[in-house]
This record gives structure tokens, C-alpha cells and sequence, in this order.
């Protein structure tokens, strides 16, 4: 019950973020169809952060942060799933 009660005062100062719009680097990678539909295991691993969007040659590699905005934009795919899973794993 204590973890539970943690966790709840941990989200409740985020709830408000919920709709607020995506910004910077999340609207133009969240948004972008090589993470909404394409990213797989090995393509993650195989393409710069930024294929697929206008910022591709900027060489930045972060497989793992494309794995997670691409299992977002499946399991929640709207601007407040998006949120809410950042809180979560918060």
C-alpha cells in the first residue's frame, strides 16, 4: 500500500502535462513514420536516431530511446500515451 501510495504522490505533479504539446526533439521523432510504423530490433540498432527526419546525417545513436518511442507510439500512440508512459517510468 506505501508503494502505492509513493508512486501515485511521485505521478501526481505530472498529471498536468498530459495534454500540453509535444515539443523539440519528441514532435519531430514521435511524429515521424520510420518510429510510428518501421522500427524494428535490428533497424534501431542499424539507423541513426534522427533517420527518416529532416535532422538525419546529425549521426546521433541511441537505439535503445528508438526502441522505447517506437513501443510507445504502438502501445499508446497518442501525445498524452506518450506522457503517461515518460511518468511511469519516472
Amino acid at each position: 500500500m506505501n508503494r502505492l501510495l509513493l508512486a501515485a504522490l511521485a505521478g501526481a505533479p505530472y498529471l498536468g502535462s498530459l495534454e500540453f504539446p509535444l515539443l523539440g526533439d519528441d514532435r519531430t521523432l514521435v511524429g515521424s513514420a520510420w518510429v510510428q510504423r518501421d522500427v524494428g530490433a535490428v533497424s534501431a540498432f542499424t539507423h541513426e536516431y534522427w533517420h527518416g527526419t529532416r535532422h538525419e546525417g546529425l549521426y546521433l545513436y541511441r537505439p535503445v530511446t528508438v526502441l522505447s518511442l517506437a513501443a510507445n507510439a504502438r502501445l499508446l500512440p497518442s501525445r498524452a500515451g506518450f506522457r503517461v508512459v515518460n511518468v511511469a517510468l519516472h
